[in-house]
């Protein structure tokens, strides 16, 4: 699990986008990330990828995360938080991308770069989920200054200053016009481990951004050395204070701890499903699978 941290700062960036973005915003309070944000693009099918931290051509580090729509191009892109845009630039080559930076009412600042075109520009007063530029591929991310194609370029900087992962906190913000059951529950299948006797014992998290605090259930299935598969029911309803602390919003009660007899010795696989608080069909994530030997 990647926690919430600092950005480490590498060499003057390459490029003007990330300069831009290192630009800190003077007299600005350490802010508290609003968890009412929505997320930043406005499609249902939109995702970001965890790729805070990784390494950047000319030793920088990616200071956010990087966002997708299966619309591609021309997606709308919304404010995540009510503020004030309080830069923005236009492309230029493969140095500079179509960005805006919003400073939202919290004090919290947002970075969106690579747009393909942009609604608002500087003081612009911004409303939560309101459209201000639509995803592109500018600047460095266009496949002829060798990038990835079309997506955005996200930052979060609660003090204003310094970068933290946004991921942590994306995942949890409903998209805007998505409504329903928009997310599929995720977690982390931490450990497995044989206690001797034919029994094993096994913990994890899980949590469904649906139903943030909700206590959802957790099917274990053991396939032992003798080729029978067994199905084992959990509830994921014990005290996590670091899954808490990771994903604000959430609380602090949504791990699984189990402990399972009666086995054979021998190799054996144990897969865990995280189910969707929904109860719809087919609501269910593979949270983790791993193998022990039992003694």
């Amino acid at each position: 699990m990647r926690g919430i941290r600092i950005a480490l700062r590498g060499a003057a960036a390459a490029v003007a986008l990330a300069v831009l973005s290192a630009l800190p915003l003077s007299g600005t309070a350490t802010a508290a990330v609003p968890t009412t944000n929505v997320f930043p693009i406005a499609h249902s099918g939109a995702a970001c990828t965890d790729s805070y931290g990784d390494p950047r051509p000319g030793g920088r580090i990616h200071e956010g995360v990087d966002c997708f729509s299966p619309a591609g191009i021309g997606t709308p892109i919304v404010a995540v938080e009510a503020g004030v845009v309080d830069r923005h630039t236009d492309a230029s080559g493969c140095t500079t991308s179509t960005s805006v930076s919003i400073r939202g009412n919290s004090g919290t600042r947002y970075y969106f770069g690579h747009l393909n075109v942009r609604y608002v520009g500087n003081t612009s007063t911004v409303a939560r989920g309101q459209v201000i530029g639509t995803l592109g591929q500018t600047g460095n991310a266009h496949p002829s200054c060798g990038g990835g194609g079309p997506h955005l370029h996200f930052e979060l900087r609660p003090d204003g200053v310094n970068t933290v992962d946004p991921y942590p906190y994306v995942i949890t913000w409903p998209k805007v016009g998505g409504g329903g059951d928009a997310y599929n529950p995720f977690g982390r299948f931490d450990s497995l481990a044989a206690r001797g006797g034919g029994a094993i014992g096994l913990y994890g998290w899980a949590m469904d951004p649906d139903a943030r605090t909700t206590a959802l259930a957790v099917h274990i299935y053991v396939t032992a050395s003798n080729g029978v598969r067994t199905y084992h029911p959990d509830i994921a309803n014990g005290y996590r204070p670091d899954v808490g602390s990771a994903y604000p919003g959430y609380g602090n009660y949504h791990g699984w701890d189990t402990v399972i007899g009666s086995l054979p010795r021998g190799s054996t696989k144990v897969e865990v499903y995280a189910i969707d608080a929904s109860g719809l069909s087919g609501g269910y994530t593979l949270i983790g699978t791993r193998w022990v030997t039992v003694t």
